[in-house]
Parts: structure tokens; C-alpha cells; sequence
């Protein structure tokens, strides 16, 4: 599963990629973003 995590605070941003890294393999993260504009962006390209 490919998952773009949207977040403006940094500590919950990064904490939310560590717990998705703490999933497994089966997930990974493809992008990062401070907002949701910049969030949808990642997703439609």
C-alpha cells in the first residue's frame, strides 16, 4: 500500500511515518506534505 501522509505539524508528520513504518513491508511511504494542497498534489501525479 502506497500512502502520502498530509500533516502541517513536523513532530505528528514524522511521528505518524515512523508508526507506518512500523507496520511492515506491505506499506510504504510516497510522499510527505505540509498541507493539503500540497498533499493532493503528491496524489494526482
Amino acid at each position: 500500500m502506497n500512502i502520502v501522509v498530509v500533516e502541517d505539524e513536523i513532530r505528528s508528520r514524522e511521528g505518524l511515518i515512523n508508526l507506518i513504518g512500523k507496520l511492515g513491508c506491505s506499506y510504504k511511504i510516497t510522499g510527505t506534505a505540509e498541507n493539503g494542497c500540497d498533499g493532493l498534489s503528491l496524489v494526482k501525479n
